[in-house]
């Protein structure tokens, strides 16, 4: 789906993503990070990434960058433990 963004958005256009904080935060499979990569390696940009330690959403917003380099998303094809733990729950996003 967020392939299918980037590619509704005109150069420039801006992308408003709202995740739950815990999914994100409490992930064995994705951090915050990771997923401001994942969203450069199809043409996004995070112009800003907004949360509160202890509410409940994670606010992002991309732009569409027509000047960086498209990456192999490979690496976003399947699930990765990036933090392991037995609380962690598995929360993924995968292109």
């Amino acid at each position: 789906m967020l392939c299918k963004c980037r590619e509704f958005l005109k150069p420039g256009g801006h992308l408003f993503v709202a995740l739950p904080l815990p999914c994100v935060q409490n992930s064995r499979y994705l951090t915050i990070d990771s997923f401001k990569t994942l969203a450069n390696a199809i043409g996004l940009r995070c112009d800003q990434a907004k949360w509160v330690d202890g509410r409940r959403m994670v606010y992002f917003i991309f732009v569409r960058d027509d000047t960086l380099q498209r990456q192999d998303t490979t690496p976003f094809a399947k699930k990765r433990i990036l933090i392991d733990g037995g609380k962690r729950n598995n929360f993924c996003i995968l292109l």
